[in-house]
């Protein structure tokens, strides 16, 4: 009898819960890079510190879910271009690119081994249209303009818009976590609350 990992338990708890719902649809071809970028994440995760170890049995449905919650309000704004500010291990930016194969985006990592791990995901996973920037975001001298800016757990929503300033134009949109507790003080935001079995969210979307 062959038993499976918790990973790949978790995984297909995460791809049922997902069909339940209704809500995140992805083909058998999204859900199978999914499943790929998994299992890089995992075996990479305690060398290079990208999950804490006790989340590595449950980084689909703590972690990726997550990601592609983001996703779901990402569908009603204009989304041809898209920065990820500290991508670290990823999350939400490769996700979201399966999500949205379409969509233009650049992942901004100022760590070096995180960012070559980054590459290494793109390019094991056949993604196109997709660029790691090995910088600071407030240190990225280029002229890209982006439609949605993401973040996970990076810093404050205000931060976060003085970061990535001269990357914007008047229309664009910051989506973001938030801390447990807090108002995010920001005229025009909007504070979800998302939840998904076990898990849940604050997300904030914030006009730039």
């Amino acid at each position: 009898m062959v038993t499976s990992s918790p990973l790949e338990i978790d995984l297909k708890r995460v791809r049922s819960l997902l069909d339940s719902e209704g809500k995140i649809r992805l083909t058998e071809y999204q859900w199978s890079l999914i499943k790929s970028y998994s299992y890089m994440l995992f075996e990479a995760s305690l060398k290079l510190n990208l999950v804490s170890p006790a989340d590595r049995d449950v980084l689909v449905s703590r972690h990726i879910w997550r990601a592609l919650s983001m996703g779901l309000h990402i569908e009603s704004i204009p989304n041809e271009t898209i920065l990820d500010v500290g991508s670290g291990s990823g999350i939400p930016a490769i996700p979201l690119k399966i999500y949205y194969p379409m969509s233009r985006f650049y992942l901004v990592e100022s760590r070096r081994r995180r960012a070559n791990f980054l590459k290494s995901v793109i390019r094991k996973l056949h993604l196109k249209e997709i660029t790691v920037i090995n910088s600071r975001v407030e240190d990225w001298d280029d002229d890209v303009i982006a439609d949605v800016v993401t973040a996970r757990s990076v810093a404050n929503p205000t931060a976060l818009q003085n970061w990535v300033a001269s990357h914007v134009h008047k229309k664009s949109v910051l989506v973001c976590t938030l801390n447990k507790a807090g108002k995010v003080g920001i005229e025009g935001a909007k504070d979800i609350l998302l939840e998904s079995g076990e898990e849940a969210m604050r997300l904030g979307i914030i006009p730039l």
